[in-house]
């Protein structure tokens, strides 16, 4: 049997990039597993779940305080979120950093563009467009 893919195992971007879009499918299919479970418990098993056992182990994941004490405050903090980062898990600080090596003369204001501001998003445009050297110096 041959592999479904072929590619360098040398190569560090591409295997990093597979492992991002790995761990989001992952993310992606416990949540909507833990939606499932909300819905109708222990009884509400996905189609795409093989065996029992699985189900009924990530269940009882789902049953433990931990888990419900992370997930409420995950919520909360979703909740108290005014401005949505979007860059991935890249930190502002890096996309600055770039921007500075890049010849940026100004890395901070285009690194919170680059970072947060996003069509149709009134809040932050308003808070770029308030800093902004471009409407300082026309406005």
């Amino acid at each position: 049997m041959s592999p479904k893919y072929d590619c360098d195992e040398n190569d560090e971007p591409m295997f990093n990039w597979i492992l991002k879009r790995a761990h989001e499918r992952y993310k992606d299919w416990k949540y909507q597993c833990h939606k499932a479970y909300m819905k109708e418990g222990l009884c509400g098993i996905p189609s795409d779940f093989i065996g029992r056992e699985e189900w009924e182990f990530l269940c009882s994941h789902f049953e433990l305080d931990e888990f419900k004490r992370l997930s409420l405050a995950n919520k909360w903090n979703r909740a108290e979120k005014t401005m949505h980062h979007h860059t991935g898990s890249s930190p502002i600080i890096y996309t600055m950093e770039e921007l500075r090596i890049q010849g940026e003369q100004l890395p901070i204001i285009k690194g919170f563009k680059k970072t947060y501001v996003r069509a149709g998003d009134e809040d932050t445009t308003k808070k770029y467009l308030s800093v902004s050297p471009f409407t300082i110096m026309y406005a």
